[in-house]
């Protein structure tokens, strides 16, 4: 039996759908939220009561209730359940509106003095707004200096973005890497804000599925080796 920071029971992990498992932990679902267990020791508890308090957007589907086992051990924590239904149906807007916010959650990183790790489209997740999970390698730099992790930070964002285009412009792990970051080498520039970018490239375009599988096209014809 395990309860939660506000009093939730929770009977046992067998009463519940179990979701995945990864190097950090288990997860499941539990009827509107999703419940994870930690294996690892990334996400300590101080680090959950951190998130859990100071770094709230609604964006960061982080710790909203900490999990404790019956001798009162931090045993892992619960989040909203949001179904990944990926970008199908965003509008170009939209998605800009969100990329733009996710700049929100990175400047807010920096200044709880946390730097942002795992920075990958797979921690993410699609329904209507772009959601950031799984922040358990976020790592608190306590004694880096200012610009420095702000530095980090941004550029961490910037690979975040472009983690998101990837994946979703060619599904599948590692699939036609080479080529995209060819793209982006050449086309876009690794020193380009991806904002400005993708306000001019989604322009005349309403949806961005549909720009999407116009770059991939593009991408695939040109740069396919």
């Amino acid at each position: 039996m395990y309860v939660t920071s506000s009093g939730i029971v929770i009977p046992s992990r067998d009463s519940m759908e179990p979701l995945k498992h990864g190097e950090d932990g288990y997860v499941y679902r539990y009827n509107d939220l999703v419940v994870k267990f930690l294996h690892s020791g990334y996400m300590t508890h101080a680090k959950a009561k951190q998130f859990l308090e100071a770094l709230r957007h609604e964006l960061l589907l982080g710790p909203k209730e900490l999990l404790y086992n019956m001798d009162e051990h931090f045993v892992g924590y619960l989040v909203d359940y949001v179904e990944d239904i990926g970008l199908l149906n965003m509008t170009s807007d939209d998605f800009l509106t969100n990329v733009a916010a996710l700049r929100e959650c990175y400047d807010l990183f920096t200044s709880q003095r946390i730097f942002s790790m795992d920075d990958y489209a797979h921690n993410i997740i699609i329904n209507k707004k772009i959601y950031m999970i799984d922040f358990d390698r976020y790592g608190a730099w306590i004694n880096l200096p200012e610009d420095t992790l702000q530095f980090g930070n941004a550029e961490n964002y910037q690979t975040l973005v472009r983690n998101i285009l990837r994946t979703n412009m060619f599904p599948g792990e590692n699939a036609m890497n080479d080529e995209f970051y060819d793209w982006i080498e050449e086309e876009v520039g690794w020193d380009k804000d991806m904002i400005d970018f993708l306000e001019t490239d989604l322009k005349g375009t309403s949806r961005v599925d549909d720009y999407l599988e116009e770059r991939r096209e593009y991408i695939t014809k040109k740069y396919t080796r």
